[in-house]
């Protein structure tokens, strides 16, 4: 059964790992396996439904149309990902058949892998107005039938939602837990940039819907709602479109969105506490020259200093001097060797210095050749 669900005209499937550390178990092959504990949290599967509501309720995205919600945790599972991708597939949750395969779809597209290491996480770290108050607003009373938040309230705050024997905690939860008090993966909003990205991929396929079906804002949609996965594809490939956040989505030739990368600095907040501050960033969608920018400004470096450290093994040789490899060295370890009478060297890191011609001498500081001064002897001078 999906963790979260609600039926809609046009359904879209949800697989995450939002239960992301399965139990320890080691499958010996001649028993049947032990049902995998799950341990973790829901916050992507609530940015979904979050995602889902807010289009349910425009008027210029799918007018007329209700989108509804399938969601399968994973668990960090490879048996648990092929499964809930099967069962997504054509509605079948137990065994499929040759008859079962040739249903059509259950949903028109899925959202997912939630895995950090299966999902390149390009989003910016923008806020999403009102998904963090619906994420608070999870509460097992608001999901009575629902084993997974009860599971996931029990193991939040060590209590007991019901009072059957069968629970892991043996003090009754007392109806005051709040959310927002709690520490825990599911408030954390330090991996805002894959929660982007699943709502970013919602709307994504919304848009495709929306171009699919030939939608007109506030006037309805002229197909029929009985649209098949690979046109929701075709039209996936085109969507150009920019969210209420301002950030721009569309996708290149390859079907890959438009590179955005931030670059964060690790540093330690007033309480001691590990902070990420961005100080820079790169964002492929903008003119030649815009796209990578940095505030050194705010970067903090090891040992609190302010100042970037040099990371080189030897500064630049100045004009003048050439280099000279140390032997056993890597090549940026080098000496400056001052040029010899005669020879010159006009540039920064010069890995030879260049002879004057005949009727030139170089410089005092070698890094020029002048004029040699033309000297004559009189005839009053011994050797004239």
């Amino acid at each position: 059964m999906p963790s979260f669900s609600q039926e809609g005209q046009i359904n879209l499937g949800g697989v995450f790992s939002f239960h992301r550390k399965p139990g320890d178990s080691q499958n010996i092959f001649t028993v049947k396996p032990k049902t995998t504990n799950c341990q973790g949290e829901y916050q992507l599967a609530q940015t979904m439904i979050f995602a889902i509501e807010e289009i349910n309720n425009r008027t210029d995205i799918l007018p007329g149309v209700t989108l509804g919600y399938k969601i399968y945790d994973t668990c960090a599972s490879v048996t648990f990902s092929v499964q809930s991708a099967m069962a997504l597939m054509n509605g079948y949750e137990e065994m499929l058949t040759d008859t079962s395969c040739s249903r059509p779809a259950a949903v028109k597209a899925i959202i997912g892998e939630s895995g950090s290491t299966n999902t390149i996480a390009i989003a910016a770290r923008t806020k999403i107005n009102g998904l963090k108050e619906f994420v608070l607003k999870l509460h097992p009373s608001n999901h009575p039938n629902n084993s997974d938040v009860k599971d996931f309230w029990e193991a939040a705050f060590q209590c007991s939602v019901t009072k059957e024997t069968s629970s892991n905690y043996k003090t009754p939860c007392t109806g005051s837990e709040s959310l927002t008090e709690l520490k825990n993966q599911y408030t954390d909003e330090s991996e805002i940039r894959i929660t982007n990205n699943v709502y970013k991929a919602v709307y994504a396929v919304a848009y495709s819907l929306h171009s699919q079906l030939e939608c007109m804002p506030q006037k309805g949609c002229a197909k029929n709602l009985q649209t098949e996965p690979w046109q929701v594809l075709d039209a996936l490939k085109k969507v150009n479109f920019t969210l209420r956040t301002g950030e721009r989505v569309f996708f290149d030739g390859n079907g890959d969105p438009a590179a955005k990368y931030e670059v964060v600095n690790w540093q330690l907040g007033p309480n001691g506490a590990v902070e990420f501050k961005a100080v820079g960033y790169y964002d492929a969608t903008l003119p030649p020259g815009q796209q990578f920018v940095m505030s050194p400004v705010d970067m903090a470096w090891a040992g609190g200093q302010k100042q970037k450290p040099t990371s080189v093994c030897s500064e630049s040789c100045p004009s003048g001097t050439r280099k000279a490899v140390r032997r056993g060295k890597p090549v940026c370890c080098y000496d400056c060797v001052p040029c010899a009478e005669g020879e010159i060297s006009n540039k920064t890191d010069s890995n030879d210095c260049i002879p004057c011609d005949l009727e030139y001498w170089s410089n005092e500081k070698r890094d020029r050749c002048v004029l040699k001064t033309v000297e004559f002897l009189s005839f009053e001078e011994v050797m004239g």
